[in-house]
C-alpha cells in the first residue's frame, strides 16, 4: 500500500510540474479591451448654438446685362448680355421652399444712375436646363421691377435713395437669377455689388400664384394641344367678358389661350362696351382702332351690356347703328374689309338670368346668330353651358368660378381657368373648317 502511495504522488506531482512547460512557448496575452474614443476637436464637436435657418449669404458671380421680361419691346424673355445699366448673376440653387432671399439695389453705387430696374426687366426669374444650356423657364416665377414705384412682387421697401428687395420660394430647389439696375455700362462697373441673404421664413411663396398657372399650363398641353394653333396672330373685341372685369391680364382665357400657343393676342375688351351706338365705347364705332396688321383670327363679343341697356334689336339687314342687329352688320362689314384675309367669330355673352326686361337673352342672342348666318362668319352660342362649362343661374357654380357669389357676369381666375379649354377646342373647330375651305 505505501509503494502505491508513493507512486500516486509521484504522478500527481509529475503533473503540476508540467503545467508551466506548455505555456512556455507563446507571450502571455492581454484580455481585451475595447479602444478609448479619441478626444473631440472643437471643430468635431456640433454647435448647436448656430440656428440651421439664420441668414446667411449667397456667393454669386455678377453679369453685365439683363433679362429681358415679356413686356420688353425688342427682346422678350431674353437674356441680354452686355445690357446697358444692368447686372445679372448666376443661376443659383435654393434648396429649400419658404426662403427669403433678399439684396439691396443702392444708388450711391450706381454711377449716377438713379434709376431702378423697370417692367421689362426681370428682377427675379427662373431657369431650367435644356440641352446643357440654361434657359428662362416661363413657367416658373419671373417677377418684372418697376421703376422702384413698389408695384413690384419683389419689392419690399424703399430705404432712403436704395430699394430692397424680397423673393421668397414656393418650390423646393428653385433655380434663380436675380437682376437689377447697376449702372454699369461699358465704361463703368460698380465697385461693389449688392449681398444676397437668404433666411427660411416658412412664408408662402411669392410667385405662388404665378407658379402654379405654370403647371396649369403644362397639364393643359398634356391634355390637348393642336399646332393648327400656334403661333397666330389674333385680334379680340368685347366687352368686360374680354377685358377680366379686374383680374390681372395673364388669368383672362383669352390671354391664357395665347400663352399655350404662343400667340400674338391683341385683346380689345373694354368693360361696359356696347355693340350698339349710344352705350359705352360702342364697338361699331371704335373697331377702326384696332391695329392695322394681319390676323389670322377676328374675336367678336358682345352684347351682355346691350341688353342692359335695352337696346332695340332692329331689323336682320339694318345698317342702323342704333339699333343690335344695325350695329352688328355696321361692325362685321367694317373688319371684312379691314381684316380681308382672316377667321371671324362672333362669341354669344354666356348664359345669365334674365331680369325681367322686355327683350330677353335669349332675343339678342338669336339676333346675333341670326347676323352671323346672314353675314357667313362663325357663331359660338357662349350660353350652351354643355359647350362652355359656364352655368350663372347655379349659386354653387357662382361661388367657386365668379368673382364673387352674386355676380352673375364675371369669372374669376379658376373660372377663366375653366372656360379657356372650352373656348379652345370651340374656335379649333371653326379654324380648322375655315383653312379647309380656303384651301378649296
Amino acid at each position: 500500500m505505501k509503494s502505491v502511495a508513493l507512486r500516486l504522488f509521484a504522478l500527481l506531482l509529475s503533473l503540476l510540474l508540467c503545467l508551466p512547460l506548455f505555456a512556455c512557448g507563446s507571450d502571455p496575452v492581454p484580455p481585451e479591451t475595447p479602444d478609448e474614443p479619441p478626444e473631440e476637436t472643437p471643430e468635431d464637436t456640433p454647435n448647436t448654438s448656430v440656428d440651421p435657418n439664420a441668414p446667411h449669404e449667397i456667393k454669386v458671380n455678377w453679369h453685365f446685362g439683363y433679362v429681358a421680361s415679356a413686356t420688353h419691346a425688342n427682346s422678350p424673355n431674353t437674356l441680354v448680355e452686355n445690357g446697358d445699366r444692368y447686372s445679372y448673376t448666376d443661376v443659383f440653387t435654393v434648396p429649400k421652399a419658404g426662403t427669403t432671399i433678399t439684396f439691396t439695389d443702392d444708388n450711391s453705387n450706381s454711377g449716377s444712375d438713379y434709376r431702378y430696374a423697370s417692367a421689362s426687366a426681370y428682377v427675379v426669374s427662373s431657369w431650367k436646363q435644356e440641352n446643357g444650356e440654361w434657359v428662362l423657364d416661363l413657367n416658373g416665377a419671373n417677377v418684372a421691377g418697376s421703376n422702384g414705384t413698389l408695384e413690384s412682387l419683389v419689392e419690399a421697401e424703399k430705404q432712403g435713395d436704395a430699394v430692397l428687395y424680397a423673393y421668397t420660394t414656393y418650390s423646393d430647389n428653385e433655380q434663380l437669377r436675380l437682376c437689377f439696375r447697376s449702372g454699369q455700362k461699358t465704361n463703368h462697373t460698380p465697385a461693389a455689388y449688392p449681398v444676397i441673404t437668404a433666411t427660411y421664413t416658412g412664408a408662402p411663396g411669392t410667385a405662388a400664384e404665378q407658379i402654379e398657372l405654370g403647371r396649369w399650363f403644362e397639364a393643359s398641353k398634356a391634355a390637348h394641344y393642336d399646332t393648327r394653333l400656334e403661333g397666330l396672330t389674333v385680334n379680340a373685341l368685347g366687352d368686360s367678358y374680354f377685358a377680366g372685369s379686374g383680374l390681372p391680364a395673364e388669368q383672362i382665357w383669352l390671354n391664357l389661350l395665347a400663352r399655350k400657343y404662343g400667340m400674338e393676342m391683341n385683346n380689345y375688351g373694354i368693360g361696359g362696351s356696347t355693340v350698339t351706338y349710344g352705350g359705352g365705347n360702342p364697338m361699331c364705332v371704335r373697331y377702326t382702332g384696332m391695329k392695322n396688321n394681319d390676323p389670322d383670327i377676328v374675336i367678336l363679343e358682345g352684347g351682355r351690356n346691350d341688353y342692359n341697356w335695352q337696346f332695340p334689336i332692329g331689323d336682320l339687314d339694318s345698317s342702323d347703328i342704333e339699333t343690335y342687329c344695325g350695329a352688328w352688320n355696321v361692325l362685321i362689314d367694317g373688319i371684312q374689309q379691314k381684316y380681308p384675309d382672316a377667321m371671324i367669330v362672333m362669341i354669344s355673352p354666356w348664359n345669365f338670368p334674365d331680369e325681367g326686361k322686355a327683350v330677353t337673352r335669349e332675343q339678342y342672342a338669336a339676333a346675333m346668330s341670326a347676323v352671323a348666318a346672314a353675314q357667313g362668319i362663325y357663331f359660338i352660342d357662349a350660353s350652351i353651358t354643355a359647350d362652355t362649362g359656364v352655368d350663372m343661374g347655379s349659386s354653387q357654380f357662382r361661388r367657386k368660378y365668379c368673382k364673387n357669389p352674386n355676380d352673375v357676369s364675371h369669372l374669376n381666375a379658376e373660372g377663366m381657368k375653366l372656360v379657356m379649354p372650352n373656348f379652345e377646342k370651340l374656335i379649333l373647330a371653326c379654324y380648322v373648317d375655315f383653312l379647309e375651305k380656303s384651301e378649296s
